[in-house]
């Protein structure tokens, strides 16, 4: 295939992670949300189900609720890993998934130099870094109020992409040059990495959820198909997937950390009277934080590279 230059290319990966149409981030924002809504709803309705409430709970509903969560919430996790044939660039099979972004960096030439340019970052910055040191120092010297006066935030994203890039390339301050070449097996290791830890989920989606497939059409399948996806493939998925985002979009794209810290309040409202759980609500908020606090813990350990 063809190599596309980098400052062609580029665009498109910010599009796809986090553009305004189908991007990944928005995707699995969106689908994390709703894991979060759907466990509250579940652990209240459980809670509920013992306590003198038990005769009036709609179970009709929530099994309906159940059933069609999981099978939507598959199938945008499978689109926003992607699959084998996922392209970015290719008018046919091109497709907004972070496997068709590993797939295309891993074909890409990057450099330190042409991906600060790309980035439109400031390769040297140690001069400003100095200069803002000097400001903030002046401004607290002269006991003035009111906001720090700062340039921080610029010097800071050129200083965290070469940090990033030194990870990348075994390299340091000290040896970093302009033509440093990121290891393409960065992005085809990540790739690799990402496709074994969301195998379940997809082959399932694949066979069960997108194709009814024939039990011929299973057995002949070299991996083993499984037969029902619980919460922790659930988990698997979205760790998988948010480690891997979170290492492209922090270090190289300065897209921010992918944070499971979602604010559910506003759409639990009303739910505690739809699922006759008014009684009940304190529980939303516990398995709420139960659920944040321990995906936010793990999230640099699902990290691939």
């Amino acid at each position: 295939m063809q190599q596309v230059p980098l400052n062609e290319v580029y665009p498109e990966w910010i599009k796809a992670l986090s553009g305004k149409h189908k991007s990944i981030w928005s995707r699995s924002v969106s689908a994390w949300h709703d894991y979060v809504f759907y466990r509250c709803v579940s652990g209240a309705f459980s809670e509920a189900a013992k306590t003198e409430m038990k005769d009036s709970l709609p179970y009709g509903l929530m099994h309906a609720y159940h059933q069609a969560f999981y099978r939507s919430i598959m199938v945008e996790l499978r689109s926003a890993v992607g699959g084998d044939n996922d392209d970015l660039l290719d008018p046919k099979r091109g497709a907004y998934s972070i496997r068709a972004v590993l797939k295309s960096m891993s074909r890409t030439s990057i450099k330190r130099a042409q991906l600060f340019e790309a980035a439109s970052r400031e390769y040297e910055y140690e001069e400003e870094r100095k200069l803002d040191e000097q400001e903030v120092k002046a401004f607290h010297a002269s006991n003035a109020s009111g906001t720090v006066p700062s340039n921080h935030a610029k010097w800071k994203l050129s200083s965290d992409l070469h940090e990033a890039i030194d990870r990348l390339c075994g390299k340091n301050p000290r040896t970093r040059t302009p033509d440093d070449l990121i290891p393409r097996d960065v992005f085809e290791i990540a790739n690799k990495t990402l496709k074994e830890r969301t195998e379940r989920l997809s082959l399932f989606v694949n066979k069960h959820i997108a194709h009814a497939a024939t039990e011929e059409s299973i057995e002949a399948e070299s991996r083993t198909v499984p037969n029902e996806i619980n919460s922790d493939d659930l988990e698997e998925t979205f760790g998988a997937l948010a480690g891997t985002f979170d290492m492209l979009a922090s270090d190289l794209f300065s897209l921010g950390h992918f944070s499971f810290q979602l604010d559910v309040t506003s759409k639990l409202k009303g739910v505690e009277q739809s699922f006759g759980l008014r009684e009940n609500s304190a529980a939303f908020q516990k398995k709420y934080r139960e659920l944040t606090d321990k995906f936010d813990l793990k999230l640099r350990k699902w990290r691939p590279v």
